[in-house]
Order: structure tokens, then sequence, then C-alpha cells
């Protein structure tokens, strides 16, 4: 997973003083009637790699500053789920994830208002023989809202 921001972004600084990166209310980007618009505190991660190569793009319009993020690091005692589907000008597509900690008050809220997913049985992030994949079409990017701050 990484995560593209400008290198003047907030969190970027902040996590460079302290070493970690604070989770944000989400904002509307994405659709405007999603549940999860301003009520639920996270951080975007994207899943999708290049379709040409299966590896992560050298380049991004969300920003020059990247870390990355091995999956496993992040899922461990989350539950994820379904929360938005965005189609971009009909050419790009946009599935937004939602990756919580069992129990927390994130997580809570997501229980009763999203479709919760399997690791192991989901079209858009899934765990197969242990590793993590997304599936890889032109028009089709995965991003992950994971609702913890990050320990860098």
């Amino acid at each position: 997973l990484y995560r593209n921001k400008p290198t003047h972004h907030p969190t970027i600084s902040k996590a460079e003083e302290t070493g970690i990166m604070e989770k944000y209310l989400k904002d509307n980007n994405g659709d405007p009637g999603s549940s999860i618009n301003n009520k639920i505190d996270g951080l975007f991660f994207m899943a999708t790699p290049k379709t040409t190569s299966g590896q992560i793009p050298d380049e991004s319009f969300f920003g020059n500053y990247r870390i990355m993020i091995p999956p496993d690091y992040l899922v461990q005692g989350c539950n994820l789920y379904f929360a938005d589907f965005t189609c971009l000008t009909g050419k790009s597509h946009y599935i937004t994830l939602v990756l919580t900690k069992v129990n927390s008050k994130e997580d809570r809220y997501c229980r009763y208002r999203l479709v919760q997913l399997d690791f192991d049985d989901n079209p858009f992030f899934y765990k197969e023989r242990g590793v993590f994949y997304v599936p890889l079409a032109h028009y089709l990017h995965v991003e992950i809202l994971y609702t913890e701050n990050v320990d860098l």
C-alpha cells in the first residue's frame, strides 16, 4: 500500500517531527452521498499497481512524497468494508475501502452503514496464498482509508 501527498501536506510535516502520521477527518471527495464523508477519520492509501508491470506507479497526482507500507502491517486485527464506487468522467473508477481496527469507534460506525468484506473472498483487495492482490484494470483504482494513526 502506498500513500502520496505533497511534501508540504500537514500529515507529512507533522510525521517528520513526531514519527506518527496522524489520521484526519475524511472530506467530501469521492461520491458526495458517501456515508463516510465528514464522519470518520483516516489516512488514504492506494493499492493499485501499474497494469503493465504490477509495480507501484512512478508518479502520482496526489503528491511527490510517498510512503509505502506492507499490507500485513495495517490489516492485522482489522475489518474491511466497501464504502464507495466513484466514476470519474466515465474513464476511471475508484473503489474506496475502509480498514478499521475491530471495535474501534470507526469500526462501530462502519459496521451498520457499510458492507463488510472478507479478506479472502472479495473482488477488490484480497489475500491469496499469503499475498494481497487488487484487480489489474486500466480503469480501476483501489484506495483504502485506514482509520488509525501510522507509526513510521
